[in-house]
């Protein structure tokens, strides 16, 4: 009888691969302690687009010429896998809110061909801005910088409201949807006199995490994200 072929799994990110290899490496770890091994139960084919949206598209769709058996998501090229409208079974991780995002119908079931996670935790909001409030004594304004276009934005926003209503802090609310308004973003928290900075998690916030340790430490101003936390 003869043995099954090895499944086809594509796994496709706008990141570079150096950057971003670690999520790649946690799903062989994962497949192998289930006990499927690579080269034997399925080959991994890589597809990368180097940082560059541009190109994205033209990623998408060599990657759907090659016709795998399954595509594995992550990052914001999974808006464009999904935007090609492919029948193919996708699996992804998402940052935002997947159901606002149109990904899938419902958390659960997902009731399309995408299925995955995603790493927006509403309920972790108040706690990142009790961690600021014990890190910075006497503690009135947190910055708040976010991208308004990220799915599930306005969810951790009025998450955020709440959780400073119960502290007794202000907000100083920020949001930027350009690599230029990022910046002025950092600047206006600055300018707004913030004593702590709160940064909402999306995959362009996640590129420019050094960026913002960076201003946290060099104006000594705590920091918390979904994905990073200092305190300097």
């Amino acid at each position: 009888m003869r043995a099954a072929s090895p499944a086809r799994i594509a796994w496709i990110s706008a990141s570079s691969a150096d950057a971003r290899s670690t999520f790649r490496d946690a799903l062989k770890l994962g497949l192998k302690e289930r006990g499927r091994f690579e080269g034997r139960d399925y080959v991994l084919e890589e597809h990368w687009g180097d940082g560059s949206r541009e190109r994205s598209d033209p990623l998408v769709a060599e990657m759907l010429r090659s016709k795998p058996d399954l595509i594995v998501s992550q990052g914001p090229v999974l808006l464009n896998v999904q935007r090609s409208q492919t029948s193919l079974p996708v699996l992804f991780s998402y940052s935002g809110d997947p159901v606002e995002a149109r990904l899938v119908d419902s958390l659960a079931p997902p009731g399309r061909n995408l299925s995955g996670i995603t790493m927006m935790a509403l309920e972790l909001v108040g706690k990142r801005m009790e961690a600021l409030a014990e890190a910075v004594p006497g503690l009135q304004k947190v910055a708040i910088i976010s991208n308004p276009a990220h799915a599930g934005e306005q969810g951790e926003f009025k998450a955020s409201q709440a959780a400073a209503v119960t502290l007794g802090l202000q907000i100083e609310y920020l949001p930027f949807q350009s690599e230029n308004g990022l910046d002025a973003a950092l600047a206006a928290a600055l300018r707004s006199r913030s004593q702590a900075l709160m940064v909402f998690p999306d995959g362009g916030m996640m590129r420019r995490s050094e960026q913002f340790a960076e201003f946290a430490s060099q104006n000594r101003m705590p920091a918390a994200s979904g994905s990073v936390s200092i305190r300097s």
